[in-house]
């Protein structure tokens, strides 16, 4: 006969495993967003978010999905300035060879 307060725990051996979903999801909105993002501008709330990632240590924390999509967002403005290119060049995948080439390109030789 089962106990009612058993607990059962099971793990899951996907979990440490990226998401491919939103792994697609991250191509596709870097792709599809290309020309808008050279005229988006960050509103209050992204500008302290960014203003944060670029002021602290970045050798301290792996950088999460939603601060390398912000980076990548407003790369066109974080390429003009000589402070935040390396933040900018930690968002990139280098597995990509399409966002790696574009990545490339942008920088001031």
């Amino acid at each position: 006969m089962d106990h009612p307060n058993r607990l059962l725990v099971l793990h899951d051996f996907a979990m440490d495993k990226p998401n491919p979903v939103e792994l697609k999801f991250q191509r596709l909105a870097k792709t599809l967003g290309q020309a808008y993002s050279l005229q988006v501008k960050p509103n209050g709330r992204e500008r302290e978010a960014l203003r944060r990632m670029i002021e602290e240590p970045f050798h301290m924390k792996e950088m999460k999905a939603h601060e390398r999509e912000l980076l990548w967002k407003f790369r066109y403005r974080l390429t003009t300035m000589k402070s935040t290119i390396t933040r900018f060049m930690r968002c990139v995948d280098f597995s990509d060879p399409e966002e790696s080439e574009t990545a490339l390109s942008m920088l001031p030789l």
